[in-house]
């Protein structure tokens, strides 16, 4: 089997893992992750390396960083590694492509360095715990089976924004995501923080190229393998990711970046998850019950008046216990996915599960307008399908970190 380690996208904050912007990936199992500001973005490689060979993967090694020539911070960090010195590992410099994202450009150049019958790639926050990799990999053997994926869920979240960041990802990976995938169902869908493929279904559906145009390749990956017979397995174990500091910018800019991508992409399926936006519809309640009361008739008699019966306060009344009630449920059910995660910060933060569906209704609403998003550096027009053409070349760091959101 063989692997292939990927990290798409740079992180805002100078403590933030998986900094600007490199990718690693490979064949074998191989390994690689986003370097970070010099020296720290170097150990955060050799870590990556480390945690790969206490795998325990009974295969081949193959280790291939692919990163984008006009990603200097990148290359600084892949140069300085010493593996790559001592040519244990290979790095593959892959120009920037106007109609690519730059994940999609190095998931096709390392798809096509790697030598191995089986691929995987991983975001560069993901932390693999011993055996991590050979439980990803699992699946595969199943005949049939062309991919195999783990779900994504943050832990270690540190500020506002990193928070909210985790509830988003852990509330509605277990509750929404997780639960039909493990029901028995075939999934059609898959997540893309950790991935493995069979090389045969992915040259099936012609290479990583097929899937280096769109936005959410993951989405696409599903697409492609189920309309060629390929199974798509969920794999009994998550892929825990480290929190960052996206900062509201970042936030803002990973929701809208993944709303987008799923309305270009799944349309119906976009359409109907409005359903599930718990704010939108106990706001829309709210305002019916208040509306309700504020417009009652009284009661008509004998020296009685016609008019409302409820006063201004009595309404304002209603809607503040409606909605702490509504406030209420959706922390407890935070807290509850916390403690089946054992998540501490999740379960700290659970307080803050309304405003991150407020938040949610926002960009899920924002989604059917505009069709810019940006990611790692670079801001992308998006066309039918979610295809992607470059509007802005790559942002510059500035004193230490991008001016831009992951």
């Amino acid at each position: 089997g063989g692997v292939f380690w990927l990290s798409p996208a740079p992180a805002c904050g100078p403590t933030a893992p998986g900094a600007p912007g490199a990718r690693g990936g490979g064949g074998g199992p191989g390994a690689g992750a986003g370097p970070g500001r010099g020296g720290a973005g170097r150990r955060s490689l050799e870590a990556a390396l480390e945690a790969l060979a206490g795998q325990g993967y009974p295969a081949p090694l193959q280790v291939i960083f692919c990163l984008e020539e006009d990603d200097a911070a990148a290359r600084d960090a892949v140069q300085g590694l010493e593996a790559v010195r001592r040519g244990k590992a290979a790095v593959v410099a892959v120009p920037p492509h106007p109609f690519r994202t730059g994940k999609g450009s190095n998931l096709a150049g390392g798809a096509s360095a790697a030598l191995h019958p089986w691929l995987a790639w991983m975001d560069a926050d993901v932390e693999p715990g011993p055996g991590f990799l050979p439980r990803l990999c699992a699946p595969l053997v199943r005949p049939g089976v062309g991919c195999a994926f783990a779900f994504p869920f943050h832990r270690g979240a540190r500020g506002l924004t990193a928070a909210a960041l985790a509830l988003f990802v852990n509330v509605r990976g277990l509750t929404d995501f997780l639960p039909p995938a493990l029901s028995g169902r075939r999934p059609t869908f898959l997540a893309g923080a950790a991935v493995a493929v069979r090389r045969e279904a992915l040259e099936s559906m012609g290479g990583a190229e097929a899937l280096a145009g769109r936005l959410a390749d993951d989405i696409r990956l599903g697409e492609l393998l189920g309309a060629r017979g390929w199974r798509i397995q969920p794999a009994r174990t998550p892929a825990w990711c480290a929190a960052g500091s996206p900062g509201p910018r970042g936030f803002w800019a990973r929701l809208r970046r993944w709303m987008l991508g799923a309305r270009l992409q799944m349309p119906r399926l976009h359409a109907a998850s409005g359903l599930r936006l718990g704010a939108l519809w106990a706001l829309f309640c709210l305002g019916l019950g208040a509306a309700g009361l504020a417009l009652a008739p009284g009661q008509v008699g004998p020296g009685a008046a016609v008019g409302p019966t409820a006063s201004p306060a009595g309404t304002a009344a209603v809607l503040i216990l409606g909605a702490a009630a509504w406030g209420v449920f959706r922390a407890g059910a935070a807290a509850a996915v916390g403690l089946i995660l054992e998540e501490a910060s999740t379960l700290r933060w659970c307080w803050l599960a309304p405003a991150v569906d407020v938040a949610w209704a926002a960009a899920w609403i924002g989604s059917w307008f505009g069709r810019s998003v940006e990611w790692a550096g670079v801001r992308y027009r998006l066309g039918p399908g979610g295809t992607v053409a470059r509007l802005l070349p790559r942002v510059p760091a500035v004193g230490g970190r991008r001016s831009c959101p992951r």
